[in-house]
Formats: structure tokens, sequence, C-alpha cells
């Protein structure tokens, strides 16, 4: 579909003006500490499963009948 241009140029005003006042204070605060449990939890959880693993047992390969 295609968009008038007068709905292009007034998209692109408030696209520009929205980036120009950036994020709230609160939105910021938010995001950050999502950052910051996610990262928690993700290191947590590789501990976990390095010590949750058995070792992989290798099987052993019949010799051939000669």
């Amino acid at each position: 579909m295609r968009m008038s241009l007068s709905a292009k140029t007034l998209t692109k005003a408030g696209s520009k003006a929205a980036k120009e006042r950036g994020l709230p204070e609160k939105l910021q605060k938010y995001i950050e500490a999502r950052r910051q449990s996610k990262a928690k939890a993700s290191t947590k959880s590789a501990t976990e499963t390095v010590t949750a693993t058995k070792p992989k047992r290798t099987r052993l390969r019949k010799k051939k009948a000669v």
C-alpha cells in the first residue's frame, strides 16, 4: 500500500520528535533492572547446567574379526 506524501511527512516528523524526547526515566530504570535480572539468571543457570550434567560416556567399538 502506498502512503500519501503528507502522511509520510507527518509520520517522519513524529518519529523525529519522539527520538529527541527519548525514553522516559522510569522506562529506562525498568529496562536496566530487567537487563540485570536476566544477566543474573543466565549466569546462575549456566553454572547449574555445568554441575548438573553427567560426563558423557564413550562407546567402545567392537573389533572386527579377521
